[in-house]
């Protein structure tokens, strides 16, 4: 192995912050995604499967945003 070569214990473990704000950004691009499209979204709402068009997730995180 070459000295340059870095081994497991060497990689940096993100903190939770940081996955978290990629795991919402990704999911973020995601809706935007299908709703450019015009596709809906499968989730799981109220112990069942639902498919919801994505931009009506996307208006409804935009004022669960605002609440905050």
């Amino acid at each position: 192995m070459s000295s340059n070569a870095k081994t497991v214990q060497d990689a940096k473990i993100p903190d939770d912050r940081t996955v978290t704000r990629a795991l919402r950004n990704a999911v973020r691009e995601a809706l935007r995604t299908h709703a450019l499209l015009g596709h809906h979204v499968i989730i799981w709402r109220n112990g069942k499967i639902a498919r919801v068009p994505a931009k009506s997730l996307i208006k409804a995180n935009a004022k669960s945003r605002k609440r905050r």
